[in-house]
């Protein structure tokens, strides 16, 4: 995966923080009362989550990221973890109001000071499986960089090389 992280990432992160519903918390344990928002808790399950920094520039930083384990939201509750989450991203980060603000269209999806971003900036770059016959393994490979340049123009004109290609800029 590669990712869009709001802050500047100084150096390479392991994340293992163990990952939960936040809902299952009760008073004021839980950060949000959201149905299938996902929180670290150590009642959680484990987690293991691997943050490179690829390139750091103006607030952002574009990261390499290896999951070594399979939960839900996983790189996107751990990158908030490490204080810096998905740029985009609509229901971590925000508050419960914000989240339903802006998945109702009601608020814009705009996050200051990096303008509109039509999504969470969180990208499968390579996919790797079985196939369901034979078994052989199939390999799968999609570039970030011209995903990420079509949701974000911050994003295309700071953080990203010029030409739109995975070449660190």
């Amino acid at each position: 995966y590669h990712a869009v992280l709001v802050g500047e990432l100084p150096r390479a992160v392991d994340c293992r923080l163990p990952i939960m519903e936040c809902g299952r918390l009760e008073g004021p344990a839980s950060p949000s009362r959201m149905r299938g928002r996902m929180c670290t808790h150590p009642e959680g399950k484990p987690a293991h989550s691997r943050f490179t920094p690829v390139h750091t520039a103006h607030g952002l930083t574009l990261c390499q990221v290896e999951l070594y384990t399979g939960r839900t939201h996983q790189i996107r509750v751990h990158a908030l973890a490490l204080g810096h989450p998905l740029l985009g991203d609509k229901l971590y980060g925000q508050t419960d109001e914000a989240f339903r603000g802006l998945t109702r269209g009601t608020l814009p999806a705009e996050f200051p000071p990096f303008g509109h971003v039509t999504r969470h900036l969180l990208h499968a770059t390579e996919v790797e499986l079985p196939h369901p016959v034979t078994g052989t393994r199939l390999r799968f490979h999609s570039p970030y960089a011209p995903a990420l340049h079509r949701d974000s123009a911050y994003v295309a004109q700071w953080l990203l090389p010029a030409g739109g290609s995975d070449q660190a800029a």
